[in-house]
């Protein structure tokens, strides 16, 4: 009897990974932690401390997930200090209630002190789980668990749009921009920013016909409305208005395709 093979995409392999990142990260931070035995946790036996510590990691790091997960599906494109700084707060929430629910305040230093210190533990988290997703989550295209057979011939869509939210992923893929770290997906139906290489994105635009015509710009020849060339510079407008540059390096490849 053949086994049905599973396809899990792009989308849900991040969210695993992401989870499993933060666990490990929160892990490693809480053994580090109880390793040099906070003031605090002194009177713990040493089993008792690294336990504690681990868990109060564990529970900053699922607050953290929790954050991302909101941001995500309320389609709120939050990058940089900004989602560092709110992820980091719910972290440090997520940790302080349990930690005043269950133990004497007679017994945790200051509040102040505490919550500077657990907001501290918190961006630690935050930079180990950002600098391994930043190797792991942007090439996980090749982590794909993809069905057993695929037609040889048959075109590939635009796997990028599964790295989008749902509302998106049916859109026509219009065109990339790259924002420093990240990159901005233009649709028919909007736009969503996602921390990858701007190389790794235009990877994934499967058999839709574009090409790069800027150091920082991937347009779909589908979504393209007019081309207003001027001596050596161009700027093409596409269907939803935006405009993108065309650079003079790019400008003979443009004419080549016959875009001009």
């Amino acid at each position: 009897m053949a086994i049905k093979s599973v396809h899990i995409s792009t989308r849900v392999w991040n969210l695993l990974v992401q989870v499993l990142i933060l666990i490990v990260v929160g892990i490693l931070v809480g053994s580090m932690i109880s390793f040099f035995s906070p003031q605090a946790t002194l009177t713990m036996g040493y089993g008792a401390r690294i336990e504690f510590w681990i868990l109060l990691c564990l529970i900053g790091g699922a607050g953290m997930f929790l954050c991302d997960l909101t941001l995500m599906f309320l389609q709120l494109n939050l990058v940089g200090w900004r989602k560092v700084i709110l992820q980091s707060i719910c972290g440090t929430i997520s940790v302080l209630i349990p930690l005043y629910a269950l133990y004497d305040a007679a017994e945790i230093p200051r509040p102040s002190t505490t919550v500077l210190f657990v907001w501290i533990v918190m961006v630690l988290i935050l930079a180990g789980a950002t600098i391994a997703g930043s190797k792991l989550i942007t090439t996980s295209a090749k982590n794909d668990i993809e069905e057993a057979t695929e037609k040889p011939h048959a075109s590939r869509p635009a796997r990028i749009l599964s790295r989008l939210p749902i509302p998106l992923q049916s859109s026509e893929l219009y065109a990339l921009s790259a924002e420093d770290h990240y990159v901005r997906v233009h649709t028919s139906k909007g736009e969503n920013i996602i921390l990858m290489r701007f190389s790794d994105a235009i990877s994934e635009t499967g058999d839709v016909e574009g090409l790069q015509v800027h150091r920082s710009w991937w347009v779909a020849q589908a979504a393209i409305e007019h081309i207003k060339a001027k001596d050596r510079n161009a700027e093409i407008t596409l269907k939803n208005k935006l405009k993108v540059p065309v650079s003079r390096n790019a400008l003979k490849r443009v004419r080549n395709k016959g875009w001009l």
